[in-house]
């Protein structure tokens, strides 16, 4: 990871991943990516059904859910990423359960990490090239909807989190490399 090179040639149906410690390439086409796609997916769900309570080993339904709380930090950490110069932010949103019964108090976090550029000329044309990719991966209109329903049931228990996240970002200009 962070070591290998990807090109994918859309028009061509292939995605060659280049390994330039080793001067190796693999050659994958989307269908063989979807079809490894699909079987992570499966393998994630069995793995969510054979879990009978949360990782956190909190009992959800007992929660007294407290507002989530959200924070953004600017590290002052700049770097230059694909040539653009960019800034370290970070977005912490965190939320807390009081157990109904015991009175016990569990705190709940997600935190997003990224680094952003104020300038990116290609916006545009990045964002096109993501949204046909996905649709190659076969990620459409029906596949976001699936995968939205998805990452629903994976982490819709933390709604107020994502909310906040979501708002957050909303907020912070610019654009991630």
């Amino acid at each position: 990871a962070g070591q290998s090179v990807e090109i994918v040639p859309l028009d061509q149906d292939k995605i060659y991943t280049l390994d330039p410690r080793s001067k190796t390439y693999t050659e994958t086409t989307f269908a063989e990516q979807r079809a490894q796609l699909q079987a992570a997916m499966e393998q994630q769900e069995k793995a969510q059904a054979s879990q009978t309570q949360a990782a956190s080993g909190v009992d959800e339904s007992q929660c007294e859910w407290s507002d989530p709380q959200a924070e953004v930090k600017r590290s002052g950490s700049q770097a230059s990423i694909g040539g653009y110069q960019a800034e370290q932010v970070t977005i912490t949103a965190t939320q807390s359960c009081k157990d109904k019964q015991s009175g016990e108090v569990c705190d709940f976090g997600l935190v997003l990490d990224q680094w952003l550029t104020p300038d990116f000329p290609a916006a545009k044309e990045t964002l096109a090239y993501r949204q046909a990719y996905a649709e190659k991966l076969g990620f459409g209109a029906a596949a976001s909807r699936d995968f939205a329903e998805r990452a629903q049931a994976m982490f819709g228990r933390y709604e107020g989190i994502w909310s906040e996240v979501a708002q957050q970002m909303r907020d912070v200009q610019g654009y991630p490399v």
